[in-house]
């Protein structure tokens, strides 16, 4: 892989087919935790297998994230990524007024309106963005 520019992703992000469960849970008011098709590559050395995925209240659209704390590569919900018994669709680790995605290792908080860290190691940052199918195309 050739090198890019910083914050820049190497290969354009996949995108998220819900299903219907999942898009239940979603309309239901809940982040989930969706696993994706293919690992999206953020860099040469680091990949993540799922996004989490939702809308902040209020708003019609749906909005993805890759799980992967941008303070160290973690998952923000911290799950064995081989765990089988994890219960699909899962939730997404929200701050108590529901506005912020959390980093369960470092506390980080992330806007669930466009993923920007607005507290903890990596203020400032943004998660990756993934775009998510129309309804109709799943």
């Amino acid at each position: 892989m050739a090198d890019v520019p910083p914050g820049e992703p190497p290969t354009p992000p996949p995108t998220v087919r819900l299903t219907p469960a999942q898009r239940a849970a979603i309309d239901a008011g809940h982040f989930i935790r969706v696993e994706l098709d293919a690992p999206f590559a953020i860099s040469r050395w680091v990949a993540t297998t799922s996004a989490l995925v939702g809308r902040a209240p209020g708003e019609h659209e749906i909005k993805a994230f890759a799980n992967l704390c941008r303070h160290q590569a973690v998952p923000l919900d911290l799950v064995d990524e081989d765990d089988d018994d994890f219960p699909k669709p899962s939730p997404a680790p929200l701050s108590d007024d529901g506005a912020s995605l959390i980093c369960l290792r470092h506390g980080a908080l992330y806007r669930i309106t466009d993923g920007l860290c607005t507290s903890g190691p990596c203020a400032g940052q943004r998660l990756h963005g993934i775009a998510v199918a129309a309804i109709d195309d799943v």
